[in-house]
């Protein structure tokens, strides 16, 4: 008999997954109120940023094991906005994960560079700058090392030796590349609605127009006056669908997002739009 997708979703643990995120994401703002982030800072090194990476890590390999065996149930492709190539790589891992009871870093390369690699987050530091924590997957068409995954395992087989490894950058990277793979979970955008972190523009009620874009001019017929969704938390915020645009195309962003989003938004598009100018 086949395996229906309804159980999957009900038994998905999506609320478990955010408020996870948020502890998380709690103990990396403990560490910057004692270490502010900026360049000086970025290679301080500390057994609680050491906890904190190994924390992300193991979360976001928890979250995308789920992800692939609730996925892998879906009736076809368009049930969680996947292009039919994701869909069956993501059906293939789940087969896998089914019989081995397993999946490494290159399984979610395969099933998810496409939706993250492009991808950056605002990061809320003492001063605001964006990270792309899955940059090195960027047009690779076979697994890169990513530099805080790396230190994650090397952490985790033999902390007290490597600690030195756990530092500010490599922990903040590895929160905001935990909050971006959430943040593209279509099972957990009902819980980032109920923790208050996902708003909306006017018109538009959740991200899944441009979660699994597969083109610019696809993303500009789908939105033609630029995305409306953020999600925002305490020291990360995830715009959907703007990064695929051209900078020079950055829209007004709509009455949606905090003060501090839309003012960092508004600051950035001018920018933009002066350089284009030249």
């Amino acid at each position: 008999m086949a395996r229906q997708p309804v159980s999957a979703e009900v038994s998905f643990p999506g609320r478990h997954i955010v408020a996870a995120f948020q502890n998380v994401e709690k103990e990396l703002w403990e560490v910057l109120r004692v270490v502010p982030y900026c360049q000086r800072h970025r290679r301080v090194w500390s057994p609680s940023l050491a906890e904190c990476m190994v924390e992300a890590c193991s979360q976001l390999d928890s979250l995308w094991k789920a992800e692939i065996a609730a996925v892998a149930l879906a009736a076809d492709h368009q049930e969680y906005y996947l292009t039919p190539e994701g869909f069956a790589r993501i059906r293939k891992a789940g087969a896998r994960l089914e019989t081995a009871g397993k999946l490494n870093i290159t399984d979610y390369f395969r099933c998810f560079a496409y939706q993250v690699a492009r991808e950056r987050v605002v990061f809320w530091g003492d001063s605001t700058t964006t990270l792309a924590p899955y940059g090195p997957w960027r047009n690779a068409m076979a697994h890169k090392q990513i530099p805080w995954w790396t230190t994650y395992n090397t952490l985790k087989h033999d902390r007290w030796r490597n600690i030195t490894l756990a530092t500010l950058e490599q922990a903040v990277s590895a929160v905001g590349a935990l909050m971006l793979a959430v943040c593209r979970c279509p099972l957990c955008w009902s819980p980032l609605r109920e923790a208050g972190l996902l708003s909306h523009g006017q018109g538009v009620l959740d991200p899944r127009p441009v979660i699994y874009e597969e083109t610019q001019a696809r993303a500009r017929q789908l939105f033609p006056h630029g995305p409306r969704v953020v999600v925002e938390s305490r020291l990360f915020a995830y715009p959907f669908g703007l990064w695929i645009r051209r900078k020079s195309e950055w829209p007004v962003w709509p009455m949606s997002g905090s003060v501090r989003f839309r003012g960092w938004h508004e600051q950035e598009r001018r920018i933009h739009r002066n350089r284009s100018a030249k």
